[in-house]
């Protein structure tokens, strides 16, 4: 129990380091975002196609692969969106914004899994949308048609990759459902590019220059989701994501210390602002898991 609660807490903080490690390099050394990801793509299929070809797959069903599969593959569509809207707004007001996602795993938990939301969940639903309007507020391509079909990626594929991983099993070890969901994720990653040709061009010059960049984002990325499958394995998902809702804040809060120590990635100085549109997000969902709708 303590070791599981022990990954609860380090996976969020693994998140929000990865998630500021990225913003810095997109904002100081990254030319293309969509190639730089295409790197990313190419460390993770092979450390995965490696730990394919040595883990134990004798008690695995082909049934049983479907859902890290499947997780793998919406994680890759996010990775396009995450490192497009990187290049275009402040890292805290992203993540801040993406973790309005559980008002749509509630809403498809009520539509697939008859599961019923209570007064103080709508209550809970209501200060999430408010404290992303303050958050999209600050959003300095808010009138883009092109930036709000990205946001809307994430927050989906979000939802979706935490509703699979909310009916998923115990049928597979965490190891190999790692091992599939990253070789799925890069997949997904690789076909991108095919139909994305300066996704392409670009990937040489990303590869040069900004390599080591990216093996300190998959370390953390790793990193981040092995602690949580090790934090769901040994606690109740609720308590886990309950955990997980201080992610936005600990993004603001290193965000804040890299922008002022080390490198300028901060567009929007309003501090406040952003704290009051994540603290209402973060209050929002304190209410909705408090309902049980996301266990």
């Amino acid at each position: 129990m303590f070791d599981a609660l022990f990954f609860a807490f380090l996976s969020p903080v693994l998140w929000g380091l990865m998630n500021v490690w990225d913003k810095y390099a997109v904002e100081h050394r990254v030319k293309n975002p969509l190639s730089f990801s295409l790197v990313d793509g190419v460390i993770l299929f092979i450390a995965a196609s490696a730990a394919i070809l040595l883990l134990d797959w004798n008690s695995v069903t082909l049934e049983s692969l479907l859902i890290p599969a499947g997780i793998g593959i919406f994680y890759g569509v996010e990775t396009a969106f995450y490192y497009i809207m990187l290049k275009k707004e402040d890292v805290s007001g992203i993540i801040g914004f993406i973790y309005i996602y559980p008002i749509f795993v509630a809403l498809l938990s009520f539509l697939f899994l008859s599961e019923t939301i209570p007064l103080i969940g709508y209550a809970g639903m209501m200060l999430m949308i408010t404290g992303a309007v303050v958050l999209s507020s600050r959003f300095k391509t808010v009138k883009s048609l092109g930036f709000w079909a990205y946001v809307i990626g994430m927050v989906l594929t979000v939802a979706v990759s935490e509703f699979l991983i909310k009916v998923s099993t115990t049928q597979i070890p965490e190891i190999n459902a790692l091992a599939i969901n990253f070789f799925c994720l890069s997949s997904v990653i690789f076909i991108i590019a095919l139909f994305n040709k300066k996704m392409r061009d670009g990937f040489g010059y990303e590869l040069k220059h900004n390599f080591r960049f990216a093996v300190v984002s998959d370390f953390l990325w790793i990193s981040a989701i092995a602690t949580l499958f090790l934090a769901m394995h040994g606690l109740p998902a609720t308590i886990v994501s309950s955990i997980a809702i201080i992610q936005p804040l600990l993004v603001l809060g290193f965000e804040s210390v890299v922008d002022r120590f080390v490198g300028k990635i901060n567009r929007d100085k309003n501090f406040m602002l952003k704290l009051a549109g994540i603290l209402l997000i973060v209050i929002g969902m304190v209410l909705l898991y408090s309902t049980g709708m996301l266990s």
